[in-house]
C-alpha cells in the first residue's frame, strides 16, 4: 500500500496481548509487594530476617507504573507528523524532519522491538517507537516512505 495522507490521523494503542502482559505479570509485583510491604510497616510481617521496606518498594511502585504506562501508551500517525504518548511524556516529530529510520531488534525472542526515527537535526533526540501495537497496512505505509537506514547499510556492504 502506498502512503495516502487522506487516511490519517490514525491512533495505535498497545495491543490487547501487551496490555494483558503488563497488567497480569507486572501486576504480580503489586499483588505480592504491596501486602508484604503493608505487613512489614505495621509490624505484622515475617519476623527475623525480613527485608527492609526499601527492598519491597520497587515491586508495587514498578507494577503500578507499568500498568499506568501501558494504559497511556499510544502512537498517533498524522499525515505530516508522528506522536508518541507515554506515561510522563508526549513526543512529536514532523515527518519532513525525519532523516531515516532503523530497527532495534529487541530481545532474543523478538519482543520489545523498536522502530527508531532519526531526525535531520543532529541535536534533536531520536524517537523510539516500541512495537507493542497491532500494525496494519496504513501503519506500514506511513513508515515505508521514510528511508530505511538498515537497508541502506546492507546495500553499502
Amino acid at each position: 500500500m502506498k502512503f495516502d495522507p487522506s487516511c490519517y490521523p490514525r491512533t495505535y494503542p498497545a495491543s490487547l496481548e501487551w496490555r494483558l502482559f503488563f497488567i497480569v505479570f507486572l501486576g504480580i509485583g503489586v499483588g505480592c509487594g504491596l501486602p508484604y510491604m503493608i505487613l512489614t510497616v505495621t509490624g505484622r510481617g515475617f519476623s527475623g530476617g525480613s527485608p527492609s521496606i526499601l527492598w519491597l518498594l520497587p515491586l508495587p511502585l514498578g507494577g503500578i507504573y507499568s500498568i499506568l504506562w501501558v494504559r497511556r501508551f499510544k502512537v498517533i500517525l498524522q499525515p505530516d507528523a508522528i506522536e508518541s504518548q507515554r506515561f510522563f511524556s508526549t513526543r512529536r516529530l514532523i515527518r519532513s524532519e525525519i532523516r531515516e529510520r532503523y530497527i532495534l531488534p529487541g530481545n532474543a525472542y523478538g519482543a520489545f522491538r523498536q522502530i527508531v526515527l532519526v531526525p535531520r537535526d543532529g541535536n534533536a533526540k531520536e524517537l523510539p517507537i516500541l512495537m507493542i501495537m497491532r500494525r496494519d497496512a496504513l501503519f506500514d505505509a506511513w513508515f515505508a516512505a521514510i528511508p530505511d537506514a538498515d537497508e541502506q547499510e546492507r546495500a553499502y556492504r
